[in-house]
């Protein structure tokens, strides 16, 4: 498969942040006019399984992607369709046992800010 520059454009565009793929469409398209919907759909859902950018269900029924590589949870609110960061204690890290292998590590919390 033709391997598209924008991979890591997008990749780049989307560390530390949440962004839904038209978000990602819209950045790509404005700075690359020739870019595709479809393309950057596909380089989008390729950083994914490479584990460049992680998939969340956000607020809304709406996917959203990442780039941020730190474990961290997230606090999803509905009412504001808003996705907020938050580190890990060591606390919780050290309740892993040291013989499990750690691939990849979700945690997500729907709710409101009242």
């Amino acid at each position: 498969m033709k391997k598209h520059f924008y991979k890591d454009e997008i990749a780049k565009y989307c560390l530390n942040q949440h962004f839904t793929v038209d978000d990602i469409f819209e950045y790509i398209h404005q700075k690359y006019p020739q870019a595709g919907r479809s393309t950057v759909y596909r380089n989008v859902e390729e950083l994914v399984k490479e584990r460049r950018l992680k998939k969340i269900a956000g607020a809304g029924n709406k996917f959203v992607y990442e780039g941020k590589v730190k474990p961290h949870a997230h606090l999803i609110c509905r009412k504001s369709n808003t996705i907020t960061d938050i580190p890990f204690s060591e606390n919780v890290l050290n309740q892993i046992p040291r013989d499990f292998k750690v691939e990849d590590l979700d945690i997500n919390i729907y709710g409101e800010f009242v």
